[in-house]
């Protein structure tokens, strides 16, 4: 499992401070988180629509503690499951 790489880390390979970095997302109306999440959301979607993929692989691969934190997040971007989301897709 390979997890993003944190904001601190991020900051880091841009040259600048967290504290910068915050600032600069937040000038521009954004978070790292949101930005994490656009990332993970687009991605996830990409997978789902991949015949074959499972879900356990897909929260695996894109770096969730776990199945149901997938899921819980999952259903707050798109207020549908994977699998509902899955079935009209596929």
């Amino acid at each position: 499992r390979e997890s993003s790489p944190t904001a601190e880390k991020m900051a880091e390979l841009l040259n600048c401070s967290s504290t910068s970095l915050h600032r600069k997302l937040s000038q521009e109306n954004t978070s790292y988180q949101r930005i994490k999440d656009e990332i993970r959301l687009e991605l996830t979607l990409y997978f789902l629509g991949q015949p074959g993929a499972k879900t356990a692989d897909i929260a695996n691969q894109l770096g969730f503690d776990g199945t149901s934190a997938f899921y819980r997040s999952f259903k707050k971007w798109t207020g549908m499951t994977p699998g509902v989301y899955r079935r009209s897709v596929l």
